[in-house]
């Protein structure tokens, strides 16, 4: 009974784990049960949605509302009505108000639930085609059970005979689908479950499906049947054919499946999601695909990761129960205080009837003194029940509502016809304190619309062409359709004839502007037959034939191509702009249009792309010569590990690092010829791999790694993400907010940097701390160890840092080793300019810190040392996470929200970011090119990144103002109230009786007070949104939380109780001694009450009003209209006989008493409200207070951008208060801030110079007279280098053969004069991790180098000997004992005598700085590094060096020795 409830509550039941599919062949017994029915039972394809149904929707919705306290407290005091004791009006009355709430509520939560049920009903319904008059073993036929007979007798069973004979392909819904079913899908159809694919309507077996609608990716994937069953093509087939399926359970993986088909002769066929197609998904481009159903309903892999989404609660709406629980304790007390006074009371009268003749002697004696007071604080809750407003929750509802309404409507927040979306119109408030925002890069920083920008081939740059963005196609993405030109430019005629004579295939002739072109190019490939030409050729040709694109026509003939990714897209449609077009693939062939003409190439293998592996690779036939090659393209670290001895890579590296520099996304392209008699070997073996069941892609991995060496590179692809619109500026905007900015990409780390100073997340007077994958040498969490402590040594002064240290554990196995931890105090200082040469950074930058992490050592920081990670990255202005999974995106977040309770926002585009978003408080989705799963997630919904800035700074910060100033002063208005019937308490003997006509309590938050709260909370707001942006500063007021605090509650609710008194006892010291009016009459009680009342009613809307940040017309209509409505009610209520205050009108009005008390309790209740704002605004003004001031003595259009009383401080030099805000965004340097492009593309960039010039620099706590202009710190934790930066110059990842090096000069206790050095000079240089490399004559011509940014290169050879006599040394001690005696004459005529390898420092004419660079000093690179370095000096116009010179030279060192 037990389960079943459960069953019926959650809405589900488990199923086995593991799964046997018999297809044409009976069950075994073992898997039949005594009954003849199978044993195994899979869930039903019918998918539900909703969160109830008819039997559990009223208990399951009251649950949930009862779990409010407040709804609790009100329905205790609903029930205590119904008991004569506590009756003040009749129940149902009495708990009509709860009724009417929570039914609101129950109607609003059931009309969302059939919404979801519509869609559910909807999607159930759909037809798919189903094998018919065919018997499915593995499921059993409900209609021959008591309950199917039932159904068919009342036609509940739907299910008609067709009365077609044999097997047939019939409709069926969705939810009959059953496990074991044969499915016949057509192009365009959805996937309704998951299901092995069998056979294609394609002659290669493929098929084509858009995966939208699971992962977010727009972007087609190709599936293939099972080869031996790809010859079912009828229902005939299906209804013969026999085999069994083994599959694992179901499990909520989208990149592994194992299972397989047994035939019975024992074969085994494996299965992977390859051979797979998986509900929610669409089909494209194929006729139509035979499959068997595996997974249904609850099983699929779509359900699996759907998940429940998180429910999420504003900030304020927790801290409200708080206060709502401290006014419960309040009701409690007083209803304390009504129980011990009456019991007293009734004690001290109880033998006193002639002085008490009221409480009578019968009543004393059937109830006891404690039954009357505990009676007394029941009556007591009923009566101070409005201290806990039951309207509270309604009115939040509704004017978050209109907040939502609001930020949809913004036009300012409207791209291209998309508008921001509120998914959940609770968290309106939230957006107004967020503190740290976690942003995806690609698609969200940036379009995510790829265009082909630069190449390098054969160790040659081709720019390309500027071409403009009218001219050129904005999204080549698979998205949207591009069409394929049939003529590639060419500027040699003749070969443009051959070409059109040799093109067989019918191509568009449509024009199409190119995205990518170079005139240079051109010219080189039509220069006749030549090694370079001949690179040319097979690299764009990898490029047309390396890749998973399709290609597909449509209606009018074009042709059309979709890629998986856009970097695909992108890179075929460059080949295509140079003339080598892809125009065909089917199973066995690739067909491509080439300036020569058409080529067909046999498709042999297709090695797969994964993140492990970081490259894809083709092994094809040539059409000509019948040659086998292998075309491969991936990661540089990873080709150019792979690259055949010999080959001289040095100036491809340096092109890379150029194209990384600018924040390019590169690709490094090489080829192989494969000896036929090797290939047939190597192929048996991976065919071999691929079939296995166990370790199937460890064994693929093995095998392909075997051929893919050797490689012969061709050069590099630089691929473009455009930031977005205002990217840059809405990053610096939010910087000024005080908000933290944390980029998670899985981007390598220097185009992550690159585009961090692209975005202004990072500047150039920062320092940047770059934690990255173990040292050299080391194992990953021994050198991530070592790089926190390092790093932490930048914060010594911090006590949590320093405690973290203190408290952070070794990884065992440095413990074992008893590995030392380097110093700090032997960075390698270097510089790139020569003004720095010996310039070591003594301080640091004024900017902060930055630090960049990426997802290997983020791993390792995350499992072990939490705390010191948090600590550390929370010092730091801006963080930056590359090479991160979705998972570790979701990780971080956590690990900022948990660890310093802080609100976190987290945006992004693509289903790889719905964990992050899911993980935050306020989850963002971006409409982008990477579906809709973000958006689907997400909490609201916007088309650009630069929104944020007013969704955040606008409509975030005015929902937090008007929220916190609502609640409070709902709570205020209603104390005042209560506070009234309290204080008459000790007047009428503690019987809890009312002082006020009872209409008036019952009307008190309906009508009479209630309106000017909704204008706070709709209309309120505290500076023009123009001025919200232009003072970013502002918003700090909700991230610190200062506008709804206990404290502020506190305070209002001391008001009320002082307001309270003041509303008591004036009317009560005005009418107690009952004098007589002029109408004859004495005062009576309801009299004295409706003066109360009156009065806390105009005191209640006037208080408000006051708090209020600005006025309008519906300001003023609701505080006024507010109070004229009880004056009204009370004139038009005494005019009915049968009202208990009848005749009071002209009582009440014409006396001047009345008038007397409302004027008098006006001005005492306002007195110390008023004197307390005015010396806070006078003495003690806050930021805002400021701006307001300024706002109203300025024209409406005025910038404050450029005002020099706001930006960069606020305190308007006022003396420095608690909360005054100071940016820190400003360099001391300048007096003003510019945002500059990117050193790329500029024309691509339309960024607005905001000059925003203070009148005094900021002061820093660092010094400034030794910063640079524009450079920034580098501080590397794995090589222990200190860099210093100029402009986009960044190192490059280990293993491209290029260091960025300037003079490298020690740190020592106790250093050696200036005049001795020592010299390593090279014989050899070699990394263990790369191949032979040569440095060509490009490389060692530096006449082109500019002057800040020269370089020192460095070349490996793999030669054992050199002619250079030189001492070598193994490790930095070795190099530090050397001799110091070789002088600089020594070491010029060392030069003279040295062959091999150079390192040139590039060409300086300043003879001081000559002698500056010969005096440089080298040091060893790594400790198990044989390093010989040889060090030339710079040149002069004559090549050499005179030896006047040379004294000069020598005399300047000494100079500056002394110096």
């Amino acid at each position: 009974m037990a389960n079943l409830l459960a069953q019926l509550w959650n809405g589900g039941r488990t199923q086995p784990s593991e799964r046997y599919i018999y297809v044409n062949k009976p069950l075994p017994a073992s898997l039949n049960n005594n009954k003849g029915r199978p044993l195994q039972t899979f869930v039903s394809n019918k998918v539900t949605t909703s969160k109830y149904t008819l039997l559990t929707f009223i208990p399951k919705n009251l649950y949930e509302q009862f779990r409010r306290v407040a709804n609790f407290f009100f329905l205790l005091i609903a029930v205590l009505q119904f008991f004569p004791e506590f009756v003040t009006i009749h129940p149902v009355v009495a708990a009509l108000p709860m009724i009417i709430i929570t039914s609101i509520t129950a109607f609003k939560d059931g009309f969302e639930d059939f919404k979801r049920h519509a869609t559910d009903k909807t999607l159930n319904n759909r037809t798919t085609q189903t094998l018919g008059n065919w018997e499915n073993v593995n499921s059993f036929d409900s209609s021959k059970t008591f309950f199917g007979y039932i159904k068919r007798c009342f036609g509940f069973d739907r299910t008609v005979s067709d009365g077609i004979e044999g097997a047939h392909w019939k409709d069926t819904l969705w939810k009959d689908v059953q496990v074991g079913d044969f499915l016949r899908l057509k192009e365009g159809d959805f996937i309704p479950a998951d299901l092995i694919i069998l056979s294609t309507s394609e002659s290669n077996s493929l098929c084509y499906v858009e995966t939208k609608n699971l992962d977010g990716e727009t972007n087609l994937k190709i599936r293939q049947a099972v080869p031996e069953t790809s010859d079912l093509q009828t229902p005939e087939d299906c209804a013969k054919v026999e085999f069994q399926v083994e599959s694992e359970h179901p499990k909520a993986d989208l990149i592994n499946h194992n299972a397989k088909l047994i035939w019975s002769d024992k074969r085994q066929t494996p299965i992977n999601l390859n051979t797979m197609l998986l509900r929610g998904c669409v089909l494209k481009n194929t006729e139509w695909v035979i499959g068997l159903v595996i997974f249904t309903g609850k099983d699929t892999k779509l359900a699996l990761n759907s998940g429940k989404t998180p429910s999420k609660r504003s900030q304020i709406e927790k801290q409200m129960n708080i206060q709502v629980l401290v006014n419960l304790v309040i009701v409690a007390m007083m209803c304390i205080a009504c129980a011990i006074g009456t019991k007293l009371w009734e004690q001290y009268y109880a033998d006193r009837g002639d002085i008490a003749p009221f409480l009578g002697a019968q009543t004393l004696k059937e109830n006891s003194t404690s039954t009357e007071a505990m009676i007394s604080f029941w009556n007591g809750l009923i009566t101070f029940q409005n201290i806990v407003p039951i309207s509270l929750y309604l009115s939040i509802e509704f004017i978050k509502s209109v907040q939502a309404y609001f930020i949809y409507a913004d036009n300012e927040m409207t791209y291209q016809g998309t508008s921001t979306i509120p998914k959940n119109w609770n968290l309106s408030d939230d957006l107004g304190q967020i503190e740290y925002i976690f942003s995806d890069k690609t698609g969200t920083l940036t379009k995510n619309v790829m265009e082909f920008r630069k190449c390098s081939i054969n160790g040659k740059k081709y720019a390309g062409d500027s071409i403009d963005d009218s001219q050129s196609t904005s999204d080549p993405v698979s998205s949207s359709s591009s069409q394929v030109p049939s003529e590639p430019s060419s500027s040699d005629n003749s070969t443009k004839k051959k070409r059109d004579s040799k093109n067989s295939k019918k191509i568009n002739k449509k024009p199409e502007t190119r995205h990518f072109g170079d005139k240079n190019l051109i010219a080189d490939l039509n220069s006749g037959y030549s090694e370079h030409t001949s690179m040319i050729d097979e690299f764009f040709t990898l490029l047309a034939i390396c890749h998973t694109v399709l290609v597909s026509t449509n209606e009018e003939g074009e042709q059309q191509y979709k890629a998986q990714s856009p970097d695909e897209a992108a890179l075929v449609k460059a080949a295509k702009d140079v003339g080598y077009t892809f125009v065909a693939r089917d199973l066995n062939n690739i067909t491509i249009v080439t300036p020569d003409g058409e080529k067909q190439f046999e498709l042999l293998n297709v090695l797969e792309f994964n993140s492990t592996r970081k490259r894809m690779s083709i092994i094809v036939r040539e059409p000509q010569h019948g040659k086998i090659k292998l075309y491969c393209k991936g990661a540089d670290n990873i080709i150019f590990e792979r690259l055949k001895l010999g080959q001289d890579y040095m100036i491809t590296g340096e092109h890379l690092q150029e194209f990384a520099n600018e924040g390019l996304r590169t690709l490094c392209l090489a080829v192989r010829d494969i000896d036929a008699s090797y290939y047939e070997e190597w192929n048996a073996d991976f065919k071999e791999a691929i079939v296995s069941t166990t370790n199937r892609d460890s064994r693929v991995a093995a095998v392909s790694e075997r051929i893919e060496r050797d490689l012969v590179l061709l050069g590099a692809t630089a691929i473009e993400d455009r930031l977005q619109d205002g990217v840059p500026e809405c990053i610096a905007t939010l910087k000024r907010a005080g908000i933290k900015i944390w980029v998670l990409t899985g981007d390598k780390l220097e185009t992550a940097i690159s585009i961090g100073f692209a975005t202004c997340l990072l500047s150039h007077d920062m320092n940047l701390i770059v934690i990255r994958e173990g040292s050299r040498g080391k194992p990953n969490d021994i050198g991530v160890y070592e790089q926190l402590r390092n790093a932490a040594d930048f914060f010594r002064d911090d006590p949590e840092i320093q405690k973290n240290l203190e408290e952070m554990e070794a990884p065992e196995s440095a413990e074992s080793t008893g590995t030392p931890r380097p110093s700090l105090s032997n960075y390698r200082s270097t510089s790139m300019g020569a003004d720095s040469l010996f310039s070591m950074p003594t301080s640091p930058r004024t900017g902060g810190y930055a630090l960049v992490i990426d997802g290997v050592a983020l791993k390792h920081a995350l499992e072990k040392w939490r705390p010191l990670l948090l600590n550390l990255a929370c010092k730091c202005k801006g963080v930056v996470c590359c090479r991160v999974s979705p998972l570790q995106k979701a990780e971080v977040v956590k690990l900022v929200k948990h660890g310093k309770d802080v609100l976190t926002c987290a945006i992004g585009d693509g289903a790889n970011d719905v964990s992050m978003i899911q993980a935050a408080h306020v989850g963002i989705g971006v409409v982008g090119e990477e579906g809709l799963q973000a958006v689907m997630s997400s909490d609201y919904a916007i088309a650009q990144f630069r929104f944020l800035t007013r969704l955040l700074l606008v409509h975030g910060h005015y929902a937090y103002i008007r929220n916190s100033s609502m609640i409070v002063n709902f709570f205020y208005k209603n104390m005042i109230g209560v506070g009234v019937l309290f204080w008459f308490q000790f007047f009428c003997g503690y019987t809890t009786t009312t002082i006020f006509e009872f209409t008036y309590i019952l009307f008190w938050n309906l009508f009479f007070t209630s309106t000017p709260i909704f204008a706070i909370g709709i209309f309120d707001r505290d500076v023009p949104d123009r001025v919200a942006v232009q003072v970013p500063e502002l918003y700090r007021w909700g991230m610190e939380e200062k506008s709804f605090t206990l404290a502020r509650f506190i305070m209002y609710m001391l008001d009320s109780v002082y307001q309270s008194l003041i509303c008591f006892f004036v009317p009560y010291f005005a009418y107690r001694l009952g004098s007589v009016n002029t109408y004859g009459r004495q005062p009576d009680l309801l009299e004295m009450g409706t003066t109360m009342a009156v009065a806390c009613v105009t005191q209640a809307n006037l208080f408000v009003g006051f708090n209020f940040k600005n006025w309008t017309v519906p300001h003023l209509i609701t505080v006024w209209g507010s109070i004229a409505l009880m004056y009204v009610y009370v004139a038009i209520y005494s005019l009915l006989p049968f009202s208990l205050v009848y005749g009071y009108d002209q009582v009440v009005y014409g006396g001047a008493t009345f008038w007397a008390c409302i004027m008098l309790i006006i001005v005492m209740a306002f007195l110390p409200r008023y004197v307390y704002r005015y010396y806070q605004r006078t003495c003690y003004p806050r930021d805002v207070d400021i701006i307001r001031e300024l706002v109203k003595i300025e024209p409406p259009n005025h910038n404050f951008s450029n005002d020099s009383r706001v930006n960069p401080t606020l305190n308007m030099t006022r003396s420095p208060t608690s909360d005054t805000i100071i940016s820190s965004l400003r360099p001391p340097q300048s007096d003003s801030i510019t945002f500059t492009p990117r050193p790329s593309f500029t024309t691509d960039r339309t960024m607005q110079n905001l000059s925003l010039t203070p009148d005094s620099p900021i002061q820093s706590e660092f010094p400034v007279q030794d910063i640079q202009e524009g450079s920034c710190m580098v501080a590397n934790m794995q090589t222990g280098e200190v860099i210093t930066m100029r402009g986009y110059a960044f190192a490059q990842e280990a293993g491209t053969g290029r260091m960025i090096m300037g003079t490298l000069r020690r740190r020592k206790t106790n250093p050696a004069l200036a005049t001795r050095e020592t010299v390593v000079k090279p014989s050899q240089l070699r990394r263990r991790s790369l191949p032979d490399v040569r440095a060509s004559k490009d490389m060692t011509d530096v006449s082109d180098v500019s002057d800040v940014e020269k370089i020192r290169m460095v070349t490996f050879t793999e030669s054992a000997t050199s002619s250079t006599t030189a001492t070598a040394y193994s490790s930095r001690r070795q190099s530090e004992l050397a001799s110091e005696s070789l002088s600089l004459e020594e070491l010029s005529g060392a030069q003279s005598e040295t062959t091999g390898v150079t390192e040139r420092s590039g060409i300086v004419n300043n003879v001081d700085i000559e002698a500056r660079v010969l005096n440089s000093v080298v040091e060893n690179i790594s400790n198990e590094d044989n390093v010989l370095i040889e060090v030339v000096d710079g040149t002069s116009n004559d090549d050499d060096i005179s030896s006047r010179t040379m004294e000069d030279g020598n005399n300047a060192v000494n100079r500056e020795s002394n110096v």
